[in-house]
């Protein structure tokens, strides 16, 4: 009977370490990120329906980690128009990170849409994290990039940080990048916006 009580106790003692640490002691993983290219390995393309990919995991005290490749929507050899909104939704933090360098010229971001149809990215969170995690820091990197007729909205109840990028954002022409938190924190970037037409970036307390 000790015994039990001691593994008992042993599981919560670690239930309750790993929450303060991380957040929620639950997660919703993508190891190799979110990849819409509609073409090739780890494609998740064929996963959305009717044009809208969703993972909502509100009411079940999870994070969601977009890891490796973050979330990148490209155009492959397949339909383009398969992707048309991509939608996260959670309870506690949303975490998005670019661990994969995929070349060494081109402007990569840990949100990356760079196809040739309108793609509209939501993510609805209590906290949102950005970050850089590659081992080469170049003139490469922004934490979003968005080809012409993107968007990207962030309804954040917290924080959102975003650290660790060469250029905070890159936005296309009639693309609009819409941050809403009580707390918005950019960490060390080179540049906080590089945009083609000097519009489209919105800071809502």
């Amino acid at each position: 009977m000790m015994r039990r009580k001691n593994l008992e106790r042993a599981v919560i003692l670690g239930l309750l370490l790993s929450t303060g640490v991380y957040g929620s002691a639950w997660a919703t993983d993508y190891t190799y990120g979110m990849f819409f290219n509609n073409d090739g390995a780890n494609d998740m393309a064929d996963e959305a329906v009717d044009g809208v990919y969703s993972c909502d995991v509100t009411g079940k005290d999870e994070d969601i980690n977009v890891k490796y490749n973050g979330i990148f929507v490209g155009d492959g050899t397949k339909h383009g128009e398969l992707v048309k909104k991509i939608i996260l939704s959670s309870d506690k933090t949303v975490n998005i990170e670019k661990t994969y360098r995929r070349n060494s010229s081109g402007l990569e971001g840990a949100i990356e849409v760079i196809n040739d149809h309108k793609v509209d990215i939501v993510v609805n969170a209590d906290s949102l994290v950005l970050e850089n995690k590659k081992k080469v820091q170049q003139h490469t990197s922004a934490a979003i990039n968005l080809d012409k007729e993107k968007s990207f909205v962030a309804n954040v109840n917290k924080n959102i940080d975003i650290k660790g990028f060469n250029y905070t954002f890159h936005v296309g022409d009639n693309s609009i990048i819409d941050l809403q938190a009580n707390n918005i924190s950019i960490g060390r970037n080179d540049y906080l916006y590089d945009t083609q037409s000097c519009y489209g970036v919105y800071y809502r307390y």
